[in-house]
């Protein structure tokens, strides 16, 4: 039997609705399609587009006010299915291609095209009147077309033109021809836009994206054909498939439109349409794309609502964007490139190339024509195999969807996939023999000499050789701590380890309140900590170092291009071993997961790489130094940034310079639910000479600070290192994360952990695990930053 295994480790999480994930990593609502390559028709297809004009994308909702006003966009209703009545919904239209189940209806229910205050009367004056149900007790999503209240029909009974019923908790699809809610047989509810997703975190949302988004075209527009994951056509006469994309088509911001202009609610929705694309799912205006006007909470009460000045605004907002910004992309398996050409039967290699996900259970790789019986899907870029038995050359391909049989509507087989990887050079393989294993036991080895005749008199005996000296591991880290506060403010202060002040610095200009990210390490020997502070989001990035006794400024760079202006995460430690501090500069959201080095001595550039292995990415990164494996100079920790989850990689310090060497292989911190990533630090707590692994929740999650012993880390226990502490610094309901560093506050020669608060300006210090100090930084001003 075919094994297949996704593993936890994609640089991206699932998409959730009040804590319930809305499909499996490998749905193709969720699959990120960065590195796909552009279709072959795009350019035809963008064409007759725009033939009519290079219109501005429009986003299909807007703002509730919940005043007598229409509702725009699709609204959702949620309820607990396992407490709320059943109630029957008879079906008029399409009862032959409906779920038709009895469905949890919450006590107040609001439809497509109702008033943002209440009910609009008669199904025809609600256009499309679609119901979307989520029973976040059970993963079901209920949606309807034309759906109509009791009160508006003779019977006294809910009505609907179709009905389709998905378990979200698994990959659910319509079959082959038969309609949804949506024209295109595909499901509304994970394709629209909602404000608990979109509005930044500032604004209570989680500030990020991770699905596709549903949108529409005009019927004249779309070929009469549908591909995956799409099942249904409804555009008949429509044949020309150069200039006419089918249903299921997915679109793409292209990656090089600016989007630092863009206002916060826009900015995340367009980045959405770069990292997972629009998906084409039912006929009306060209690039009408669709969102819930506001979200609800677990009560289906109204919780958030959009900004029409963020969203519709035509030079900052979703409206500056244009049809031309956008590209059709092909989303075919294709393979690059073998780790191994030649292995053997029963051997593990790599399988490089593009479009591994969204295959939805339904993938597999062949050698010539035999299947690999054992599958692992790495990332969108990666599959690990096991060769099956064979012979000679052949030619390996990835084929993504089902054996099932087709039909004429499908524009590519195999079903349910987005095809078969063309035959190439890359994927040539040969069948070789089985390395031969080792002897049983080695070969006895030489006898030693004939011990010499003793001298006529014994030689003096030898000194014994000095005792051993004690391994010397690196200070921890230097005593002081730096503070720095968030958006709002552009100072930073340097703390001595009892938590008074030292001094307090504005390192950019007087002007400047886009937040300070902070870090302290002794650049210049003199025993004290300098001080690091780079930029916060809103300009272009620098980041200045700051003499901790006098206040000089010992380097100030721009580490990035001036266009970029998502600011900068900082980091120190010595990562040679010299006894000097080295600095590492990170971007954040917008960037990617980039890693700067500059040396301290000179503070020349030794190093700028991708610290977590997905150059598509943008979420930016975050980075910690610590000497994890006790050879006397930091090792590097990369958590990836918003969007990629709390995916955590370790390097070996020494070797960042060159090759780079991994520690470990990388791994989640947190649970994968956590969107927005993880602050990181890195210290010796329990005092066993290895740096441990300090996390905080990253914006969006709770106030949790979980330290991790590091050496269970570098011997593969990710999944089971030792918790050395697991506790919530704050209120365990606040959804701002924390920020961490690690100091020896005491002068004990283990690491203190220091945390700032993500929403308020609380620092406390936990020294052996007790709160040791706690002050408010920087009062009235949201979030710190610590370091």
């Amino acid at each position: 039997m075919r094994r297949l295994t996704a593993l936890p480790l994609e640089p991206r999480d699932l998409p959730s609705l009040l804590g319930t994930t809305l499909f499996p990593a490998d749905n193709p609502w969720n699959q990120r399609i960065t590195g796909a390559p552009v279709a072959a028709n795009s350019a035809a297809v963008m064409t007759a587009l725009t033939a009519a004009g290079n219109g501005r994308i429009h986003p299909d909702f807007g703002e509730s006010s919940r005043g007598p006003n229409d509702l725009y966009g699709i609204p959702y209703n949620v309820v607990r299915g396992n407490s709320a009545p059943r109630v029957n919904v008879v079906i008029d239209a399409y009862a032959g291609e409906s779920d038709i189940v009895a469905v949890p209806m919450p006590a107040t229910v609001v439809l497509e095209g109702d008033y943002q205050n209440g009910p609009r009367v008669g199904v025809d004056a609600r256009g499309d009147s679609h119901l979307l149900i989520f029973d976040i007790d059970n993963n079901r999503a209920y949606e309807f077309f034309r759906a109509s209240r009791p009160s508006e029909n003779p019977d006294g009974l809910w009505h609907a033109d179709q009905q389709s019923v998905w378990d979200t908790s698994g990959n659910t699809f319509r079959p082959l021809t038969w309609t949804s809610a949506d024209a295109a047989g595909l499901p509304i509810l994970p394709g629209l836009v909602r404000p608990d997703e979109a509005l930044p975190v500032s604004q209570g949302g989680q500030g990020v994206i991770t699905h596709a988004i549903r949108f529409t075209l005009q019927n004249s527009k779309v070929l009469n054909q549908f591909i995956y994951p799409a099942s249904h056509t409804a555009n008949p006469g429509n044949t020309n498939a150069t200039t006419m994309p089918p249903m299921g088509a997915r679109f793409r911001l292209k990656a090089g439109v600016d989007l630092s202009q863009l206002n916060p609610q826009s900015r995340v929705i367009a980045q959405a349409m770069k990292d997972y694309g629009l998906i084409l799912a039912d006929n009306g205006s060209n690039f009408f794309f669709s969102g819930a006007s506001y979200s609800v909470d677990a009560n289906n009460g109204f919780a958030l609502t959009f900004d029409d000045d963020d969203i519709q605004h035509t030079t900052y907002g979703l409206k500056s964007l244009r049809f031309a910004d956008f590209e059709l992309i092909d989303l075919t398996p294709q393979v690059t490139g073998l780790s191994a050409a030649t292995a053997a039967a029963g051997d593990t290699i790599t399988i490089n190339g593009l479009n591994y996900g969204g295959a939805a259970g339904h993938l597999a790789v062949y050698f010539g024509p035999t299947p690999a019986t054992n599958v692992t899907i790495l990332s969108e870029s990666q599959l690990r195999v096991v060769v099956p038995a064979g012979s000679g050359s052949v030619n390996v391909t990835v084929k993504s969807g089902a054996d099932m049989p087709g039909v004429p509507q499908n524009i590519k087989n195999p079903v349910f996939g987005y095809g078969v990887s063309p035959v190439t050079t890359a994927g040539r393989f040969t069948y070789g023999s089985p390395s031969s294993p080792p002897p049983a036991s080695p070969p006895p080895a030489s006898p030693p000499p004939a011990s010499p005749p003793p001298p006529a008199s014994p030689p003096p005996p030898a000194s014994p050789p000095p005792p051993a000296s004690p391994p010397v591991y690196p200070r921890v880290s230097p005593n002081e701590f730096a503070v720095g506060n968030d958006r709002g403010g552009g100072s930073v202060r340097l703390y001595n380890p009892d938590g008074s002040p030292r001094f307090t610095a504005t390192p950019f200009s007087s002007g400047f309140v886009g937040g300070v990210r902070t870090a302290a390490a002794d650049f210049n020997r003199d025993g004290v900590a300098d001080v690091v502070a780079g930029t916060g989001p809103g300009g272009p990035t620098r980041v200045v170092v700051l003499d901790g006794v006098t206040q000089a400024v010992l380097f100030d760079t721009a580490p990035f291009e001036p266009a970029f202006t998502g600011g900068v995460y900082v980091a120190a430690g010595d990562l040679d071993g010299d006894g000097v501090a080295d600095l590492v500069v990170t971007p954040d959201e917008g960037g990617g997961p980039r890693v700067q080095v500059y040396a301290g001595t000179g503070f020349g550039k030794v190093a700028d790489f991708f610290g977590i292995d997905d150059p598509a990415f943008r979420g930016g990164a975050r980075a910690a130094l610590g000497d994890l494996t006790g050879d006397g100079a930091a090792d590097l920790v990369v958590s990836a940034g918003f969007g990629g989850g709390p995916r955590v990689a370790l390097f070996d310090g020494r070797s960042i310079g060159g090759g780079r060497t991994k520690l470990a292989d990388d791994f989640f911190l947190f649970e994968p639910a956590l969107r927005n990533g993880a602050f990181v630090a890195a210290g010796d707590v329990d005092g066993d000479g290895f740096a441990d692994l300090i996390g905080g929740g990253g914006p969006g999650g709770a106030p949790r600070v979980l330290v991790l012993r590091g050496a269970d880390l570098l011997a593969g226990k990710a999944g089971g290192s030792r918790e050395l502490a697991n506790f919530f610094a704050g209120d365990p309901a606040d959804r701002g994360g924390v920020r961490v560093a690690a100091r020896d506050l005491n002068g004990d020669g283990r690491a203190d952990v220091v945390v700032g608060d993500g929403t308020g300006s609380r620092v406390t210090a936990y020294i052996g695990g007790a709160a040791a100090f706690g002050f408010d930084a920087f009062p009235g001003l949201a979030g710190v930053f610590v370091g």
